[in-house]
């Protein structure tokens, strides 16, 4: 709390009718009234205000307190780094300068130029394993990341992440959660559920085949992997094999619009409108590792670069990516395509046509995700690879109100 002013003196409130005045009762009102007047105070700007009366002192501290708040400065009494006068000067010149078009831009023009800004900008960390991560997912609040040795980490934030015992060294490699449960797929047939991303039960899976990728739509858990190997649930728990028609190892599997779509090595791609009859497509490539949909088109990524794009996930077109290292896996979301592979290649872009690279890491990267509408508006990518690698970028999910 601020200090009295220099001078003050505990005022007499014990006055009697009888009382003779004394100097000195005079010398401490006149000498009080010049303590208020002169007298010298220290306020305490760590003073939050706590309402909308107090004393002098307090209220004189709650207004150091905003006033350093507003500035920004290390002290309520240092200049400002900038005025209003000098901000709306800035402003203006800005407006007529030759770099600039003229215009002003509302939020929703900003925001993308502010994304793009920042996928520029990612932050590769290793996280607390040495092993390989191959998948990654965001639900409810928590990012699970799936890899070697039955690695399992979990993260609220995606950056700090914490390991958690799978009762499993087969390597997992898909992770995705629906209807309040986790799944992970791996090594020699291998399945765990969780209900929170920390404590695992393996699961009968009736395979020995590497399983690589699981997805969950329209009641149905879909599982694929070596072999052309295909598992069904309603639950996650009790899983039946299907006919895939292929003995190519599938890497990928994903649904949307009514239809499953499986992609593979051998440029396979199968179809499927109920998860348990499949079709062959023609890819038109050799090698596919990853699928999505979302915006009316299909995406697939593959081996040197490839990349695929379909309305439909029957007729397939080439698009070029600008790269000849793998792609691993693709994902989708406000407006964006982000695809990852070999030696830290991250690609982007807005109509699944023409890719942009982004600077992030020598490490090859597996698998990527997006946290939608991220804690406290903002929104976080996170892509996961070798070594233990962990790789962000985070942005203002919308400058929109």
């Amino acid at each position: 709390m601020s200090t009295a002013p220099q001078g003050w003196q505990t005022p007499k409130t014990n006055w009697q009718a009888a009382d003779v005045v004394r100097p000195s009762d005079l010398n401490r009102i006149e000498g009080n009234a010049q303590a208020i007047e002169s007298g010298s105070r220290t306020l305490d700007p760590s003073q939050v205000p706590s309402g909308n009366t107090g004393s002098l002192r307090q209220i004189l501290s709650w207004f150091a307190n905003r006033i350093r708040a507003i500035t920004g400065a290390a002290n309520w009494y240092d200049s400002p780094p900038a005025t209003l006068a000098g901000l709306l000067s800035a402003l203006n010149t800005h407006k007529s300068s030759a770099d600039h078009d003229g215009r002003y831009y509302i939020k929703s023009q900003l925001d993308p130029i502010i994304r793009n800004l920042l996928l520029n900008h990612w932050i590769t960390f290793r996280s607390s394993t040495s092993f390989d991560l191959n998948g990654v997912a965001y639900a409810d609040g928590l990012w699970v990341a799936a890899g070697g040795s039955g690695t399992i980490l979990t993260s609220t934030n995606g950056t700090t992440w914490t390991p958690n015992t799978s009762d499993t060294s087969n390597s997992l490699v898909g992770v995705a959660y629906a209807n309040g449960l986790w799944i992970t797929v791996g090594g020699s047939g291998t399945i765990l559920t969780s209900t929170n991303g920390a404590t695992w039960t393996r699961r009968t899976s009736s395979t020995s085949f590497d399983l690589n990728s699981v997805a969950y739509a329209d009641g149905l858990w879909v599982a694929v992997g070596g072999s052309g190997t295909i598992l069904t649930s309603t639950n996650g728990i009790s899983w039946t094999g299907r006919t895939s028609g292929t003995s190519s190892t599938l890497n990928s599997v994903a649904y949307a619009n009514d239809l499953w779509v499986a992609v593979g090595t051998d440029g396979t791609i199968l179809t499927s409108t109920n998860g348990t009859s499949w079709t062959r497509r023609t890819s038109g490539t050799s090698s596919l590792r990853g699928v999505a949909y979302a915006d009316g088109l299909w995406v697939a990524v593959g081996g040197s670069g490839t990349i695929r794009t379909s309305p439909d996930g029957t007729s397939w077109t080439t698009r070029f990516s600008g790269t000849s290292s793998h792609l691993n896996s693709v994902a989708y979301a406000d407006g964006l395509w982000v695809a990852v592979g070999g030696g830290g290649t991250i690609l982007t872009s807005t109509n699944a046509a023409t890719w942009t690279p982004r600077s992030s890491t020598s490490f090859d990267l597996n698998s990527v995700a997006y946290a939608y509408a991220y804690a406290d508006g903002l929104w976080l990518w996170v892509a996961v690879g070798a070594g233990g690698t962990i790789s962000t970028t985070r942005a203002i999910f919308s400058l929109d109100p």
